[in-house]
């Protein structure tokens, strides 16, 4: 923190033991909160999830330490249909590396969401009448048989 001159109080840095001490003495002064709660209510999703219209995956690690497990808005998001809520024991911010060999620490959540995505697309071809790749029938067609 030598030679930073943002906002707040970076000589206090060295002292933080939490996250929480960072974001009250850096964190909220860079983007104007009063306080660190605050910061906390303005920054959290559980305002926007009432009003997500469109299929949402989480994925959350239960062991984030920027994200906690206490942050997770449960009860806004079971309240939306739109919402897949995954929790994982462990993961820590965004890093489930999927093998020990895995190609750049890839991360096992590309694959989930890959499925799951194809999953949503498939559901919502289903429920519109559309086939696998987006087609709908012919109503012309569907009219004959």
């Amino acid at each position: 923190w030598n030679g930073y001159e943002g906002p707040g109080r970076p000589d206090l840095v060295p002292s933080c033991r939490t996250v929480r001490e960072f974001d009250e003495y850096i964190t909220r002064h860079s983007f104007g909160w009063p306080s660190v709660d605050a910061y906390y209510a303005g920054s959290s999703s559980t305002l926007s999830v009432p009003h997500v219209t469109v299929p949402t995956l989480c994925v959350q690690a239960l062991d984030d330490p920027i994200a906690p497990a206490e942050a997770i808005p449960y009860a806004e998001i079971a309240a939306n249909p739109n919402f897949t809520l995954v929790c994982t024991p462990t993961g820590g911010h965004l890093g489930w590396i999927s093998a020990d060999g895995a190609v750049s620490g890839e991360p096992w959540t590309n694959g989930v969401m890959a499925d799951w995505f194809s999953s949503v697309v498939s559901h919502l071809g289903r429920r519109s009448g559309a086939d696998a790749n987006g087609a709908k029938p012919d109503p012309a067609e569907a009219a004959v048989k």
